[in-house]
Parts: C-alpha cells; sequence; structure tokens
C-alpha cells in the first residue's frame, strides 16, 4: 500500500503430499519439457541465455531432450568474464550440444572497473 502499511494474507495452500524423490525429480521434468516445449513448438530459432550456472544448466539439459524431436535452431548467449567458471561452463554445454555460443565478454574496457 502507498501508506506504508504492510498487509498480511494467509500462505498460498500447497497440501501435505508426500513422495519420494525420484517421483518429484520425474515429475518437475515433465512439468519443465512441457513448459519448454510449447515454446520451442512455436518458434524456428530460439536465443537461450545460458549462464553456465546450475539453473540454466538445468533448462539446457531439458531443452537438448525436446530439441532432438523438433527442427529448432538453438543459440546459446553468455556474458562474463572469459575464463570464469561459469562462462567456461555455458561454452562447454553449447560445443557439446551443438548449439551456436555468442559470448559478450565483461571486460574493463567495455564496463569499466570490475
Amino acid at each position: 500500500m502507498e501508506s506504508g502499511t504492510i498487509e498480511r494474507h494467509p500462505p498460498i495452500p500447497h497440501g501435505h503430499r508426500l513422495a519420494e524423490p525420484t517421483e518429484i525429480a520425474t515429475s518437475l521434468l515433465d512439468c519443465l519439457q512441457e513448459e519448454i516445449s510449447t515454446y520451442l513448438d512455436r518458434h524456428k530459432r530460439v536465443w537461450m541465455l545460458l549462464s553456465g550456472g546450475l539453473d540454466s544448466r538445468i533448462t539446457a539439459g531439458v531443452v537438448k531432450k525436446i530439441q532432438n524431436d523438433l527442427s529448432t535452431d538453438i543459440h546459446a548467449v553468455t556474458w562474463g568474464m572469459e575464463n570464469s567458471r561459469d562462462v567456461v561452463y555455458a561454452r562447454q554445454i553449447a560445443e557439446r550440444f551443438g548449439w551456436e555460443w555468442h559470448h559478450l565478454p565483461m571486460t574493463r574496457k567495455r564496463y569499466g572497473k570490475i
């Protein structure tokens, strides 16, 4: 609110279902595949921000799994310092998956002090 008053709301109900880790992982993978495939199905070329961090590595794996059934051209885009861990991982993933990789280097010349 504009008055600065904090409004409290009850938490969103999530239920109390228990499941084995394998079931949870399979369900998550199914949901990710469904979500990503609905996007890839509609596009011939996709530019994917691939940071090289864990979340983008997982997403890249799902995209690659789905891409085998589609004709989508994937371009991976990464920014950061040339030899940083995440940039190296992103390049390796793009090469391994056969994706064109685009690196936007983060340098002092381009951005000033880092």
